[in-house]
């Protein structure tokens, strides 16, 4: 449900949801910006490679409580969190750069799941006579498009 309402009106407060000065406040780690209002295992899920797993892991190697908001964390804990990620875990670009290289080594000696991805069909055993109307309509007009 969206919720829409004028922002001009002076019901509204300054610093209102609904006002035009409603500011949120975000941190910005690795290409993501993280609401600094939830708890520090649901907002760092946000950054693309790390699970609700791998956030307890790297809280718990810091030395963190996971149910922190990321608004108490001081600056040095910040970086603590940073260099974690960075020597421990493959995320963001980098997984995503990983990924399209597998992904093209599988089409370049024709494996099967190569041949699927080339064609633009479903890889990994789904039924393709009802369900993946989607998939065969988009074809490999989509793999051009990366």
């Amino acid at each position: 449900m969206v919720r829409v309402l004028d922002c001009d009106s002076k019901s509204h407060g300054f610093k209102s949801r609904y006002s035009p000065n409603f500011i949120i406040e975000m941190t910005h780690l690795f290409g993501t910006y993280i609401t600094e209002n939830k708890s520090l295992s649901k907002s760092l899920t946000n950054i693309h490679g790390l699970g609700t797993n791998s956030v307890l892991k790297i809280c718990k190697s810091v030395g963190l409580n996971p149910e922190i908001s990321i608004r108490k964390l001081t600056k040095r804990q910040i970086d603590m969190l940073t260099y974690e990620i960075e020597t421990g875990y493959n995320i963001d670009s980098d997984l995503k750069k990983h990924n399209r290289e597998i992904l093209q080594t599988f089409v370049e000696i024709q494996s099967y799941k190569g041949i699927r991805h080339s064609r633009g069909l479903v890889v990994r055993g789904q039924r393709t006579s009802t369900n993946s109307r989607t998939q065969r309509r988009l074809g490999p007009s989509r793999l051009k498009r990366r």
